[in-house]
């Protein structure tokens, strides 16, 4: 790839494969990626980089309306025209999905399979006759039964988390966190390139190694720990050492 995006080279670049010479150097090549932090500094010296701005959640809105839902009606088998079935993901529904569960996203990626998890769990229980579940989805305006008897399953605002569980992103999920741990545990926190992030559970194990007849105090990590937590572990080890100094000296 850095062959290729090199103008020196691509017009004489040869496939290892084929071990047939190509000439690229009329070629455009169009790159993408979520986030710059980890490619290479010569691949970025050797490419422009447009950032393109996130989507606006009236955009996500409007492209789940008119593209991705339809697009999962077809696939699930929901026809929008003269079904016996319907599936109905109300707008205030569509929305609680955007503002709670991939509010973080630029895209629509996230949006999509939370969507696809809504048509599938709920083509789950048509299929497997859970009418206790789906009788919570189901609402038939009397005039619509009356005429067709079609079943409408609507997703609204009251029965979304029966589909996608608890939204990660509303703040009452991290309620007391932090009340009530254990001595030796605590919470961290780990944040993402895309703008959200997780809590960490840690915890401490008292070891001691012995060297002869002498406990000899040690520390280790253990974990696939980042720079930054690791600067921060080590802080909280030296303070509780200081703290240990003064209420018990050596």
């Amino acid at each position: 790839l850095l062959e290729l995006l090199n103008v020196e080279q691509s017009s004489q670049f040869t496939d290892f494969y084929l071990e047939y010479p190509f000439d690229f150097s009329q070629c455009i090549f169009i790159c993408t990626s979520n986030s710059t932090e980890n490619l290479l500094k010569p691949f970025l010296d050797r490419i422009e980089i447009i950032k393109v701005d996130a989507y606006l959640p009236v955009e996500k809105f409007e492209i789940a309306k008119q593209y991705v839902i339809p697009q999962l009606r077809k696939e699930y088998k929901f026809p929008e025209t003269n079904p016996k079935e319907l599936l109905e993901i109300t707008d205030h529904a569509l929305w609680k999905i955007l503002q709670e569960y991939c509010n973080y996203e630029a895209g629509v990626r996230n949006l999509r399979k939370l969507l696809d998890k809504i048509f599938r769990k709920v083509a789950m229980y048509i299929e497997s006759s859970k009418f206790e579940i789906a009788h919570q989805l189901r609402e038939v305006p009397g005039e619509i039964q009356d005429q067709s008897m079609k079943r409408i399953y609507q997703v609204n605002t009251q029965n979304i988390e029966h589909l996608l569980d608890f939204p990660q992103s509303d703040l009452s999920f991290y309620e007391g966190v932090n009340n009530e741990l254990p001595i030796g545990s605590s919470n961290g926190l780990s944040v993402l390139t895309e703008g959200y992030g997780q809590i960490l559970k840690i915890q401490i194990l008292k070891k001691e190694q012995v060297e002869g007849e002498k406990v000899v105090p040690h520390f280790s990590l253990t974990g696939k720990l980042g720079t930054v937590l690791r600067e921060s572990v080590e802080i909280v080890k030296f303070a509780t050492g200081n703290l240990l100094f003064e209420k018990f000296g050596e």
